[in-house]
């Protein structure tokens, strides 16, 4: 959608209603000139992060596959990202 259609205004009211509601598992906003969150990796960890805290085996698998090697959090390769932090855990 275009600048100011209400995009991030819908975004955030569903993100509080599943919060309060006890469903949400995680939430990234991007942010365009912002390089924490303008960054497609950073998705990925921040994600990997919340739930990792709602699972201990989730945290466990995503430890083991960052301890192994699997996946170099300094590199913005979010293919990779996604697999070892969200899909496979």
């Amino acid at each position: 959608g275009s600048p100011g259609a209400g995009k991030s205004a819908i975004t955030s009211t569903l993100v509080s209603n599943l919060q309060e509601a006890g469903l949400l598992g995680s939430s990234f906003f991007y942010k365009r000139g912002d390089i924490a969150r303008g960054d497609p990796a950073a998705c990925w960890r921040t994600i990997a992060f919340d739930l990792a805290q709602c699972d201990r085996v989730i945290a466990k698998t995503v430890v083991e596959n960052i301890k192994g090697r699997k996946v170099d959090l300094e590199r913005a390769d979010i293919e990779l990202h996604f697999k070892y932090l969200i899909e496979e855990p």
